[in-house]
């Protein structure tokens, strides 16, 4: 018989040793989880998985006429400029500047060389020209390219403009976003997808303008020749979508969602004709507001797993540059959801409610 006075001298140690690799065990995983969870949870966002979100290839593109052409300011110009640059770096894409004037009003006279082309049209070369270009590149090009007027600026930066495209599977393909204001079509913010269609279709759109002098004595600006050419264009027709204006192309500065509405995003502001003068208009305040949504650049860099052991006081502009870092990620889900529900429920293709200029 063995006697329990053996069982104890025997098992004592093993056990002894059992219970402190448990013990040890156990408080090791709390140091862990305790010291991820508190202090470095700021920094959960290296492990969350970011690579399901499609980021399509896009091109910004805009003219900023090399002269004063007494609609848009030059200040105003250069704010715009600098606004989308900085929207570009941030989401990763493609920002393009023309300033070149392939039609001066000399020529654009009725007495001129061009008589009858109207100068907004350099409009259409520049977008010619983006669009040539983007397909030259092949698999390396845009998928898209956003004309944007030179009075555009964006006010929340944090609106990820990849998100709202449509998804790959929308049927039939986009070829053009386009929206309306009060007045109908309105072309200062517009999408088009990348395609020998509709390179083929700007193209014809610009051979337009003197077949309208010719005809009908018509000084047709860029946003008439694309109303007309897209009604005479059964292929782009099928293809186009009218997308709420508030998107990319608002003309009320609201600080705050609308109390008791769904939000919506809302990433530029448009300052048509009057409403560049218009009072409480600051152009440069609504530029360094945008300015300041940008999460700020992180100036050092803390590996995840050294995080894990850190039990230091973490910097206020760490905490700072985390903070917004998160907004950002909430404004971006937001955005996905909304645009995932808007395509999936609410996208028609086709003209029908879209009224056009002809001037």
């Amino acid at each position: 018989m063995i006697s329990l006075n053996w069982m104890r001298t025997t098992y004592q140690p093993s056990l002894t040793r059992y219970l402190i690799l448990l013990i040890g065990t156990f408080s090791f995983t709390t140091v862990c989880l305790t010291s991820y969870s508190l202090p470095s949870s700021i920094y959960s966002y290296r492990l969350q998985d970011i690579s399901r979100i499609t980021k399509h290839r896009i091109t910004i593109v805009q003219h900023l006429a090399p002269r004063d052409n007494g609609l848009t300011p030059d200040e105003l110009k250069e704010l715009s400029r600098k606004s989308h640059e900085a929207y570009c770096e941030y989401h990763g894409y493609n920002y393009r500047l023309d300033r070149s004037e392939y039609f001066t009003a000399e020529q654009t006279s009725e007495e001129g060389e061009l008589p009858g082309f109207d100068t907004h049209n350099n409009k259409l070369i520049v977008l010619h020209r983006a669009v040539a270009d983007e397909l030259a590149k092949g698999e390396e090009g845009s998928d898209w390219v956003a004309q944007m007027d030179a009075d555009v600026l964006v006010i929340d930066p944090l609106i990820p403009l990849h998100l709202l495209l449509p998804p790959p599977s929308q049927s039939p393909s986009p070829i053009i976003l386009a929206n309306q204001d009060f007045n109908g079509f309105n072309n200062g913010v517009t999408l088009y997808r990348v395609t020998p269609l509709l390179l083929v279709f700007i193209s014809q759109c610009i051979a337009l303008e003197a077949e309208l002098w010719a005809t009908e004595q018509v000084h047709a600006t860029d946003q008439a020749l694309l109303a007309r050419g897209i009604q005479r264009h059964p292929e782009i027709i099928e293809r186009f979508y009218t997308i709420p204006q508030i998107w990319m192309n608002d003309y009320v500065i609201q600080g705050a969602e609308p109390s008791g509405e769904e939000w919506e995003p809302r990433v530029q502001y448009h300052l048509v004709a009057w409403t560049k003068w218009a009072e409480g208009v600051n152009w440069d305040e609504i530029y360094e507001t945008a300015q300041k949504r940008y999460p700020p650049r992180r100036e050092t860099e803390r590996a995840w797993w050294e995080s894990l052991w850190y039990w230091g006081d973490y910097t206020s502009r760490e905490i700072e540059v985390v903070k917004a870092e998160n907004v950002a990620r909430e404004i971006e889900e937001k955005t996905r959801e909304y645009a995932e529900r808007w395509w999936s429920t609410k996208a028609k293709a086709g003209i029908e409610g879209m009224v056009f200029t002809m001037i």
